[in-house]
This record gives C-alpha cells, sequence and structure tokens, in this order.
C-alpha cells in the first residue's frame, strides 16, 4: 500500500506489448556503457543525492534478495484487463544468482521462468519452451524475459552490476525531481519523478528513505490505441544470509 504523506501524490496504476517496447528502452539504455551516478542528469543536489545513495547501496551490497510483483494495467474504451507477474530474485556478488517470474498460464496454472548462474555458465530455462539455455554471460540469458517479464528481469541485475553490459539505465535519467514523500507497505520513501526525454515516459520511483532500496516503481505509456499502466512492487534485502539451494535451480525433466 502507498500512503502520501502530502496531499497530491500519483494515483496508483504500468503486457505484453507495451512491455516490448519498454525492453527497447531497457536493451539500450543498459547496453550504452557505464557513465558515473547522475552524470548529465538534471536535479537539484537533494535529488541528486538520492540516486547517487540507491546506486551505491545497489553496487555495494555483498547479497541481495527480494520477492514482488509487476502489475499491468491495459486500459481501453473504458475497459481494463490486469495482469500479474510475480517474481524473485537472490544474489551473492561473485557467487550465485537466481531470478525467476511467473506469469497465469489458467486459473491455477502458473508458467515460470527462471535465470541461474552455474559456475560460469549462465543459464535459463522456461516452461513455455522448456529447454534449458547457456549463455557466458548474464545479460546473454535476461534478453529472453526482459519484455515478457514486464522489465522486473532486467532493473535489479542493471542496478547490482551482475554482468558485463548490462548498465544501471535508472539511475541515469536525464532529469529527476524529488516530490512528495509516501509510505509504502511501512517505511518512508523519497518519491523521485524520472524523465527520460524521447526515449521513454516518465517513471516515478519509490526509493526507501533509509535503506536506499526501490520498493515502487510506476509507469503510464500509450501503445497504440490503449494505455498500458506498469506497477513494479518490490520487497528487497541487502547484506542478508542466502543458501546455496536458493540459488540452485534444477530444470525439471521434459
Amino acid at each position: 500500500m502507498v500512503t502520501p504523506l502530502h496531499p497530491g501524490g500519483p494515483a496508483r496504476s504500468g503486457a505484453v506489448l507495451g512491455l516490448l517496447v519498454s525492453a527497447g528502452l531497457v536493451l539500450v539504455l543498459l547496453r550504452s556503457g557505464q557513465p558515473l551516478p547522475t552524470e548529465g542528469t538534471q536535479g537539484d543536489e537533494r535529488s541528486l543525492a538520492a540516486l547517487r545513495a540507491l546506486h551505491t547501496v545497489y553496487l555495494e551490497c555483498a547479497t541481495y534478495r527480494d520477492e514482488g510483483e509487476v502489475e499491468q494495467v491495459f486500459v481501453k474504451d473504458g475497459g481494463r484487463r490486469t495482469v500479474r507477474l510475480p517474481f524473485e530474485t537472490a544474489f551473492v556478488r561473485d557467487g550465485g544468482y537466481r531470478y525467476e517470474f511467473r506469469s497465469r498460464r489458467g486459473e491455477e496454472e502458473w508458467d515460470r521462468y527462471v535465470v541461474w548462474r552455474d559456475g560460469d555458465t549462465w543459464r535459463s530455462w522456461w516452461s513455455v519452451g522448456p529447454q534449458a539455455k547457456e549463455a557466458t554471460s548474464l545479460n546473454g540469458v535476461l534478453a529472453g524475459p526482459s519484455g515478457v517479464s514486464g522489465g522486473s528481469a532486467t532493473i535489479v541485475p542493471g542496478l547490482l552490476q551482475a554482468g558485463p553490459g548490462w548498465g544501471d539505465w535508472l539511475t541515469q535519467p536525464g532529469s529527476v525531481a524529488l516530490e512528495d514523500p509516501e509510505v509504502v507497505d511501512g517505511r518512508r520513501c523519497d518519491r523521485l519523478r524520472l524523465e527520460y526525454g524521447t526515449i521513454s515516459p516518465p517513471w516515478t520511483v519509490w526509493v526507501d528513505q533509509e535503506q536506499h532500496l526501490v520498493r515502487r516503481m510506476f509507469q503510464s505509456r500509450e501503445v497504440n490505441d490503449f494505455v498500458v499502466e506498469t506497477t513494479i512492487a518490490f520487497r528487497p534485502e541487502v547484506g542478508v544470509a542466502i543458501p546455496a539451494a536458493e540459488l540452485a535451480f534444477e530444470p525439471p525433466p521434459d
């Protein structure tokens, strides 16, 4: 739940076509190099400092874990359709990595997409086409789920810089503005509006004021004759013990 601490907070609202467009932005930005945090970003010092703190926490953490959900609302001619994509991440710097998101196949059934590290090899498995794939880098296996995951596959790896070639696009906007703070899931958060010019509609990002972790993101995007509203909710932790079993994955037999 998002609770405004001041009046005037944005309305809560961010499928596959819209996300494929978003994925294009992610792939372009992630592979465009590694500028320093906020280099070239316009904004006042408090806003820029919030971005730098976020960047530092993710880049320097020894371990990271999250659970979350992407909610996509498609709005057209007064009608709405909602898609929810739960996900989870586990990361040990210079060690293991595992990411999984799920999508509904029926009332009770889920499709799963899993990315994990096995020694020096990066692997992915999708129940839609259940053959494990391999790559020599994280970006090689994340290209597959970047769009269909609603963006959750690429945001955190970019912040962690867990794989070569994947840049921290979130903290490299054209401009940033610090808006009224809000409470998200019981945590007081800065609310940042990130502008990316003509590349993408703006994102609103809620950043924990104490932990400097992303707790929520929101974007509204027009795609042809409908609107896609994307909300990504995170329940993140850093510096926690992550057992080897949490990082491992064994694809089910064909």
